[in-house]
C-alpha cells in the first residue's frame, strides 16, 4: 500500500524552508547585530562587511602554526607526529587523509561561527569565511610551493542531496564560488554523491567508515581530465570519514596528490 505524504509536515518543512531564505535575505541587505553575541553593530567596527563584530572574530580558534606532519594536528613545536601518526606508523596503517589544512578549530567562538554558517543558514557570513579561506590558502599554498590559488584545481566534498534540499543551498559550494570570484581559484566539481549511507553525523569513526564507504564516485565526464594534484575541500572534519573516501576515489582515477583543506577541524 502507497502511503500518502502528509500535507501538514510537508507544509511545515515549505515554511521552514521560507523563512530561512527570508532571513538570509533580510541579514544580508541590513543586517543590525553581530549574528555570534547579540551586541549591535551600530557603534561597533564590522569585519570585512559581515555581521560580525570585531570582538568575536578576535576570539576566533584559530588552527595551530605547529602541526603534525602526518595529519595536520596541533602538535608542540618540537613534535613532528601526533600520537594517532606514531601510532598509525607503528601499526603500519596508512594515513589516508595525509596533512590536513585547517583555518579554524572547531571549539568556542569559532564553532559558533560555523553552526549559524551551515545550520543555522546564516549566508551572510559567507563574505567573512570567503576572505580569511582566501587568504589561508594563499599563504598555505606559498610555503608548498605554489604562487597563486588558481594552480591547483579545488574539488568540494558534495553535500548530501537531503541537506542541500533541507537547507535551500549548499554551504561549502558557496565559499568555493567565492574563491573564484575573489582569488581566481578554479573549481573541479569531479565528485558526486550517490544515495548510499545515512547521515554521519551521529557515528563513531568505525561506523562512519563503514557508512561512507563506496558513497561517492566520479561525475561522468571526468575520468580523463583529472589532474596530477588537486584540493579536497570541505567545510569541517570530524573523523575524517568522509574525506578520505573522496581521496580514495581520486587516487583510485590517477590523482597522485590530495591536499585536503577545511574551514574548521573539531578535535
Amino acid at each position: 500500500m502507497t502511503r500518502r505524504p502528509n500535507p501538514w509536515q510537508q507544509s511545515s518543512k515549505f515554511l521552514i524552508y521560507l523563512q530561512r531564505q527570508t532571513r538570509a535575505v533580510l541579514e544580508m541587505l541590513c543586517p543590525e547585530i553581530c549574528l555570534l553575541c547579540g551586541t549591535e553593530l551600530s557603534t561597533r567596527p564590522r569585519v570585512f562587511g559581515a555581521p560580525v563584530c570585531r570582538s568575536c572574530f578576535l576570539e576566533l580558534d584559530r588552527a595551530s602554526v605547529n602541526e603534525c606532519i602526518g595529519c595536520g594536528a596541533p602538535v608542540a613545536p618540537d613534535i613532528e607526529l601526533c600520537l594517532s601518526c606514531n601510532n598509525q606508523r607503528e601499526l603500519q596503517q596508512p594515513n589516508e587523509l595525509g596533512h590536513i589544512h585547517s583555518l579554524l578549530v572547531y571549539r568556542n567562538t569559532a564553532a559558533r561561527l560555523i553552526s549559524s554558517w551551515k545550520i543555522g543558514s546564516r549566508r551572510a557570513l559567507t563574505p567573512l569565511l570567503v576572505v580569511m579561506l582566501g587568504e589561508f590558502l594563499r599563504t598555505r599554498l606559498h610555503t608548498i610551493g605554489y604562487t597563486s590559488l588558481g594552480e591547483i584545481p579545488i574539488v568540494p566534498v558534495p553535500a548530501r542531496p537531503a541537506s542541500r534540499i533541507r537547507r535551500g543551498w549548499n554551504p561549502p559550494g558557496s565559499l568555493v564560488r567565492g574563491l573564484e570570484r575573489q582569488y581566481g581559484a578554479r573549481a573541479l566539481h569531479a565528485l558526486r554523491r550517490n544515495n548510499k549511507g545515512r547521515q554521519q553525523k551521529s557515528l563513531g569513526r568505525e561506523h562512519r567508515l563503514a557508512n561512507i564507504s563506496g558513497a561517492f564516485e566520479l561525475r561522468s565526464g571526468q575520468l580523463q581530465e583529472l589532474p596530477p594534484t588537486v584540493i579536497l575541500f570541505d567545510d569541517v572534519l570530524t573523523t575524517g570519514a568522509t574525506a578520505a573516501e573522496c581521496v580514495r576515489v581520486l587516487q583510485n582515477h590517477g590523482v597522485s596528490k590530495v591536499i585536503t583543506v577545511v574551514v574548521a577541524r573539531d578535535l
